[in-house]
């Protein structure tokens, strides 16, 4: 994780049923580093001014009124309410790598054919180590459903894994303008880490996810 010590490090984890409504099955990882998703957005603005003076904040309010789903909807309105940040800047936040790519994915096999699938995360943005935990996705029964490291006011995953499944990254390539970007998201494209999410969700089989990954419109 960026802005690692030597020291050993493991993030948090929680549990995240999702038989639950939003306000409850987020409450805890809420309570515990939702004050990092303020920092975090105060340091976006200060990034990226030229962000906030063209109107892009808008742009994206458009997207989210017109386009987004539960259970995505749902989260952001809660992450709004419990982490003090303005809705439409979390939904900047939220659609922010789709438009500013970075990290990288790596797939590997050692001498005993064991395949190691792994994703660095050196987005040079501070907190967002303090933000970052472990997800168990899981319903009533307390079955996982999924996992996957998250960030907290962050509604998709870019690192995810379905038990007996498939394993799941995001991999930047090359960013191209950001301003031009922005101004390729269309209605019926999808944030990248929200189809990681949905496709862990939904899809059981590697073949499966394959085919979904192949045919979904992107919006990155």
């Amino acid at each position: 994780i960026s802005y690692a010590s030597s020291a050993a490090y493991a993030p948090p984890e929680y549990f995240i049923n999702m038989d639950e409504s939003a306000d409850i099955r987020w409450s805890k990882p809420c309570a515990d580093l939702g004050k990092y998703a303020m920092v975090l957005y105060d340091n976006i603005v200060t990034l990226f001014p030229e962000i906030i003076d063209t109107g892009v904040g808008d742009i994206m309010l458009d997207w989210f009124d017109k386009n987004a789903v539960d259970p995505y909807r749902s989260e952001l309105y809660y992450f709004a309410k419990c982490t003090k940040v303005p809705l439409n800047g979390l939904i900047f936040i939220n659609l922010l790598y789709d438009i500013f790519a970075a990290c990288t994915s790596i797939v590997a096999q050692d001498i005993n054919g064991t395949i190691i699938h792994g994703r660095n995360f050196d987005a040079h943005l501070p907190d967002l180590r303090n933000m970052t935990f472990v997800a168990h996705f899981t319903n009533n029964a307390g079955d996982i459903l999924y996992d996957g490291t998250a960030q907290i006011g962050y509604v998709g995953l870019w690192t995810g894994y379905r038990l007996n499944g498939f394993t799941l990254t995001g991999d930047a390539r090359e960013q191209g303008s950001i301003l031009e970007n922005m101004k390729s998201i269309h209605d019926d494209y999808w944030p990248v880490g929200w189809l990681i999410r949905d496709t862990l969700s939904h899809q059981q089989t590697y073949n499966d996810a394959l085919n979904r990954l192949q045919t979904e419109k992107l919006m990155a």
